[in-house]
């Protein structure tokens, strides 16, 4: 699956600070697949309207049975 772009929600401020989190979620079971991507898609909404989120890149890679997200908070 081709990864996807960060997704800039506010302009970044290079003198402020801000928090990153990355996070690994695996998959133990191909039959888990079709909900795990609905679910992530409704993930993608709750973060569009996140306040104080400055972007995020959901990586799904489930030919190797992982999600990994990286976010940037402000």
């Amino acid at each position: 699956m081709p990864a996807l772009p960060w997704v800039n929600r506010h302009p970044i401020d290079p003198n402020a600070e801000y928090l990153a989190m990355a996070s690994r979620l695996p998959l133990h079971r191909y039959q888990s697949v079709l909900g795990f991507l609905r679910d992530s898609l409704a993930i993608r909404r709750q973060l569009a309207k996140t306040p104080g989120l400055v972007g995020y890149a959901p990586q799904r890679r489930v030919d190797q049975e992982d999600l990994l997200d990286l976010l940037g908070v402000g």
